[in-house]
C-alpha cells in the first residue's frame, strides 16, 4: 500500500495595487536622468509560495483570518539614476535607491489572539547611494581602455536586509546574515576592442 501522500493546492488569495510615477529626461548630450516612485499595497492570506510545506497559520481551515499585508509588502520604493557626460570625456553615473520597511508579525501570536499577522514593520528600510566615475582613452583605431572608480553605499547606510530568527553566528561571534553591504570602493580598468 501507499504510506503517506501529501497534496498541495492553490487556495490562497492575494491583491497587489500600486501607483507608479516615472520621469525619464535627456538634456542634450550631457545629462540623462531617470527616476521612479512606487506607492503600493500588497495583501495576501498565504505567503508560503516558496515553501509550501510550512504552515504558519493560526487556523489552516480559515485563511480569511490571515488576510493582511503580505511578507513582500513595501509601501514606498524610490529609484534615481543619472549619467552625466562631463568635459574631458569623463562620465559620472549615480544610482539612489530607497525602500520602506517590510511587515512583520507580533511574536507569540497564537490561538485566540486578535492581532493579525504582519501588523508591525521590520527594521529593514533600505537606502543606498552609489557613484561611478570613468574616462575612456583610445589605444588603437579599434581599441579603448576605460579607467573607472566605483563607490557603493557612499553614506555607509546600515541596511538591515533581513532579520534572521534565530540569529546565526560565524565562528568569531559575528552575525552571519541580516546586514547589507557597508561602503565599498573599487578601481577598475576595462579594455574594449
Amino acid at each position: 500500500g501507499v504510506g503517506e501522500v501529501a497534496t498541495t493546492d492553490s487556495s490562497a488569495k492575494s491583491l497587489y495595487r500600486a501607483l507608479t510615477i516615472s520621469i525619464n529626461k535627456k538634456y542634450k548630450r550631457s545629462l540623462q536622468i531617470q527616476a521612479n516612485y512606487v506607492f503600493s499595497r500588497d495583501f495576501s492570506d498565504d505567503d508560503n509560495e516558496r515553501d509550501p510545506f510550512t504552515f504558519r497559520y493560526a487556523d489552516i481551515n480559515n485563511l480569511d483570518a490571515e488576510y493582511n499585508f503580505s511578507d513582500r509588502d513595501q509601501r514606498h520604493r524610490f529609484n534615481f539614476f543619472s549619467v552625466y557626460n562631463a568635459p574631458y570625456g569623463i562620465q559620472v553615473s549615480t544610482i539612489v535607491q530607497v525602500r520602506s520597511a517590510q511587515p512583520d508579525s507580533v511574536p507569540g501570536r497564537g490561538f485566540g489572539t486578535t492581532i493579525k499577522r504582519n501588523t508591525i514593520r521590520k527594521n529593514n528600510a533600505f537606502t543606498t547611494f552609489d557613484i561611478r566615475v570613468s574616462k575612456s582613452f583610445k589605444l588603437f583605431d579599434s581599441a579603448q581602455i576605460e579607467a573607472l572608480v566605483e563607490v557603493f553605499n557612499i553614506a555607509n547606510s546600515r541596511n538591515l536586509i533581513s532579520i534572521p530568527r534565530p540569529l546565526t553566528f560565524n565562528f568569531d561571534g559575528t552575525v552571519r546574515s541580516g546586514f547589507g553591504e557597508p561602503r565599498q570602493a573599487q578601481l577598475g580598468v576595462k579594455v574594449k576592442f
